[in-house]
């Protein structure tokens, strides 16, 4: 009841039904924001937050390489920094030796030691739980700490997206809800489901065959972009209006950012893995294995 309490707290958003058709555009051109690969990327209205190696990061939306700030770092054989979300702080997943922990920065207090490694999975919260996924399935725990609580069981999970008083989980092909009715299966994909976001009562997916897709409550799963052979989805999301993704070759070190509006879709060549695609009215962001990225709407 708890967990359902708290999922419940969230507010919902709407994804407009008309949108006007776009401009023709030139491709855009992304410029760097920070030189620093991240393994996980995340936003505020003001800010990018990510992880490189065993360090946080945070620097200005608007910034240049070189001022990004050193927000929280270790140091240790074997250790590596896994996804990232914003609260009342930064909340970081800390891998070493075969466990993760759940810690938030700049202070380094430990919230959770989870029975199972969370590795690169993704960590979200409503502001009051944090809820990520293992090897065997979702997990919460309130957001200072606290007994860690078993949403759902599964193998295989490792995507997440919550939307109002929803959870939504990826486990193959398949995607689950969790709301205050209960459990339920929401949608079963073609393929694989490598990426997942909510919003508005609408939920985003990619796929293992390259393939992106949208999916309203008691209707039919739209696709966005169709299969494509040897790509892969690395990330989904949407502002409201667009949506976006990263999509990678499965046989070079290849990727592209794709975005999709008022039934038109367009892409560009990024660097190699490409992830993590967010955006705000001003601008979207990536990060790849040369850095964080961002480009003018």
């Amino acid at each position: 009841m708890l967990i359902q309490l708290a999922l419940a707290a969230l507010s919902a958003m709407s994804l407009p039904t008309a949108i006007p058709a776009p401009e023709p555009r030139d491709p855009p051109r992304p410029v760097p924001v920070a030189l620093s690969a991240p393994t996980r990327l995340v936003q505020t209205a003001h800010d990018l937050y990510w992880t490189a190696g065993t360090t946080v990061y945070r620097t200005s939306k608007n910034a240049d390489p070189g001022q990004e700030n050193v927000l929280y770092t270790e140091s240790g054989a074997g250790r590596n920094f896994g996804a990232l979300v914003y609260a009342d702080g930064i909340y970081v997943v800390v891998n070493a030796d075969g466990a993760s922990q759940i810690k938030r920065v700049p202070g380094g207090e430990v919230v959770a030691t989870p029975e199972e490694p969370i590795g690169v999975r993704d960590l979200v919260t409503d502001g009051r739980l944090l809820i990520w996924p293992d090897a065997h399935g979702v997990r919460a725990v309130p957001i200072r700490g606290g007994p860690v609580h078993t949403l759902a069981q599964g193998s295989g999970i490792t995507h997440l997206a919550l939307d109002g008083g929803t959870l939504y989980y990826a486990e193959g092909k398949r995607i689950h809800r969790i709301g205050l009715e209960g459990e339920a299966l929401f949608a079963t994909a073609d393929r694989a489901v490598t990426s997942l976001y909510a919003r508005g009562g609408v939920v985003f997916y990619g796929s293992a065959d390259g393939s992106v897709w949208r999916k309203a409550e008691g209707e039919a799963a739209v696709v966005l972009r169709p299969a494509t052979d040897g790509r892969t989805v690395a990330s989904v999301f949407s502002d409201g209006r667009r949506v976006l993704w990263s999509d990678c070759s499965t046989s070079a070190p290849e990727c592209a950012v794709g975005t999709w509006l008022a039934g038109y879709d367009w892409s560009f060549l990024s660097g190699p893995r490409t992830h993590d695609v967010l955006a705000d009215p001003h601008a979207t962001y990536f990060g790849d294995a040369s850095g964080v990225w961002r480009f003018s709407r």
